[in-house]
Formats: C-alpha cells, structure tokens, sequence
C-alpha cells in the first residue's frame, strides 16, 4: 500500500502553496513548512464559525520560547 508524502492546494498561476498538509501530518495555510499542528501564516483575520447554536471555540496560548 502506498501513501502520499504531503497534500498542496495551489492558486490558479502560483506556484506557491496555499495549504497543505506535510507527511508529519502538520497543516500550513499560507505557509509551505508548517512548523505546528495548524501553522497559519500571512496578513488579515481569521474567522472561527459555527452554522448552528454557536458551538465553535477557538483557544489560543501563547508560546513562550526558552531561553538559552
């Protein structure tokens, strides 16, 4: 049985990947080289919605890098 490597979504005339989902399973959206579970990169908002009862949640941390 074969498996795929990573998974890309490019826009129509770019090269540049949209989304994509790496073989380690981590997810870039604007990014090419996640370096996270989901990895978002690039200017503007990101919306979190729920189509019913308003159930959607979004947790964010902040990531505190150690210092050497």
């Amino acid at each position: 049985m074969c498996c795929i490597a990573s998974l890309s979504i490019h826009v129509k005339n770019s090269y540049a990947s949209k989304f994509i989902v790496n073989q380690t399973g981590k997810v870039g959206i604007g990014t090419g080289v996640p370096d996270y579970g989901l990895h978002v990169y690039g200017a503007g908002d990101i919306l979190v919605e729920d189509d019913s009862n308003g159930s959607a949640n979004l947790s964010l941390a902040a990531f505190m890098p150690s210092k050497n």
